[in-house]
């Protein structure tokens, strides 16, 4: 894995640990969607862009740039608190989006009734 393919991983990896999204990032560190995803189909990253995402989702730079171990040996210590908070906080947006479906779907029901 190149150095370039590493440092997408590890921004893609934890900005969704951390329950940001490269849309947030992006607007976060001054760039737009399409911006970053240039910058990582090109595998060209500034050292102050690589600060600046770093700052962001509260990283040291080296974690972002080093092959990370997935393991319970991993660089960045995150404790079972954060993880769990984080686990959670996915498991509520995902059944939001789940109501909404279901909202979606019975309203569109009612309508097709109303109309047949």
């Amino acid at each position: 894995m190149s150095i370039s393919e590493i440092i997408e991983d590890n921004i893609r990896f934890y900005t969704q640990l951390k329950g940001i999204r490269l849309y947030e990032l992006a607007k976060a560190i001054g760039m737009t969607e399409a911006g970053l995803y240039k910058m990582f189909s090109t595998g060209s990253y500034k050292i102050k862009t690589l600060e600046h995402i770093a700052n962001t989702i509260d990283l040291p730079l080296a974690d972002l740039i080093s092959r990370r171990n997935d393991g319970a040996d991993n660089r960045t210590a995150v404790n079972d608190e954060t993880l769990l908070a984080q686990s959670q906080k996915i498991i509520k947006l995902l059944l939001a989006s789940i109501e909404d479906k279901s909202r979606i779907i019975t309203l569109l029901t009612h309508r097709s009734e109303d109309i047949g």
